[in-house]
């Protein structure tokens, strides 16, 4: 019994490792180019603010109702009650609401009666989380969703060129261990001899006499040990030793550190897309208007200004007018006045 509950745990433990491992493959393809991009979409969509509060909503409106069935279901284990509201809320399972109290005969819950009515209010409860659950918070979360991914999948050659770089730069940083230059000691000693004791362990009939005092077992655990860290020495010597036979950087700038640098533009954020939506539209549309509105006024209130400004020259004008009209008139009569007398005197 022992050994069938040791083996029962270990095919458990297997299907966990396998669920896992193979998670974790589809989530490196998103780094191939074509199928990676909407594997990519997908990810970030699941994983968004917005889908993420629908879905804490939609949690907490389950085990909302689920408290609700637990009380009045007392002679119930928990663990059934959820699993039949689990089937019955998600997929529309009718066994699973006529288990809990949405048949037609099923008397077997709590009733409340309300005047000349008995209530079932295990039929009230389902039908309330059969009409709000079922209904409207899952087609709600599909209709969010869709949104999300018609938003991110606009960007998704964005996101490829970031995940990709970030795993780039994650893979050859991670294996810079070495501060300097590689040490000749490391990859002329060390990593020779690790390859040796791996082989000598690795043989049926080891050489070196602590190998010989080994189980076979052991020595075939060192052995793979000591593959493991001949194979990280050799990521360490090689990412660490690029670019040290560049004779020019050697001359320029031997015994300065080597960095990686990552360009971008100077307003880039690494969490906003840029992404134009139609609130950005809408605002800009707003903002457009207010400046129209704005140059509309102060065009109308220059053109008061102009106007006022040309009433007052053209009353100007018409006052000196009107005053050269009268001293012409004046001209006028006096000349007249003195002709009259000077014939007057002559006669």
């Amino acid at each position: 019994e022992g050994l069938n509950h040791a083996a029962d745990f270990g095919q458990a433990l297997m299907a966990v490792n396998v669920m896992f491992g193979f998670s974790h493959l589809t989530y490196m393809l998103r780094m191939l180019d074509g199928m990676g991009k909407g594997i990519l979409a997908i990810w970030e969509t699941f994983f968004s603010g917005t889908i993420q509060q629908m879905l804490l909503i939609c949690s907490m409106v389950f085990v909302n109702f689920f408290l609700a069935f637990i009380m009045l279901a007392k002679e119930r284990d928990p663990t059934e009650v959820f699993l039949q509201l689990y089937r019955g809320f998600f997929f529309g399972d009718g066994g699973a609401l006529d288990a809990l109290g949405l048949d037609v005969s099923g008397d077997e819950y709590g009733s409340v009666q309300i005047g000349p009515i008995m209530v079932n209010m295990n039929r009230v409860l389902a039908l309330m989380g059969t009409s709000f659950f079922t209904v409207i918070i899952l087609n709600l979360i599909i209709a969010i969703y869709s949104n999300e991914y018609d938003k991110i999948k606009r960007d998704a050659e964005l996101l490829f060129m970031k995940h990709r770089l970030r795993m780039s730069c994650d893979f050859v940083l991670s294996h810079r261990k070495l501060s300097g230059p590689t040490p000749r000691w490391l990859s002329l000693l060390v990593l020779p001899a690790t390859l040796v004791l791996a082989a000598d362990l690795f043989s049926t009939q080891p050489r070196l006499p602590w190998s010989r005092a080994l189980s076979r077992k052991a020595c075939l655990t060192a052995a793979s040990l000591l593959l493991a860290v001949a194979q990280l020495i050799v990521q360490m010597v090689v990412l660490q030793g690029m670019g040290q036979h560049d004779d020019v950087h050697l001359q320029v700038h031997e015994g300065e550190p080597r960095f990686l640098w990552i360009c971008h533009r100077s307003d880039f954020n690494a969490d906003d897309t840029q992404e134009v939506t139609r609130e950005d539209l809408k605002h800009l549309s707003e903002d457009v208007n207010k400046k129209v509105a704005e140059l509309d006024q102060a065009m109308e209130h220059l053109g008061h200004r102009l106007e006022a400004k040309m009433d007052q020259v053209m009353e100007m004008f018409k006052k000196s007018l009107e005053a050269q009209e009268a001293r012409t008139t004046e001209l006028l009569i006096s000349g007249g006045t003195n002709g009259y007398r000077s014939r007057r005197n002559s006669a």
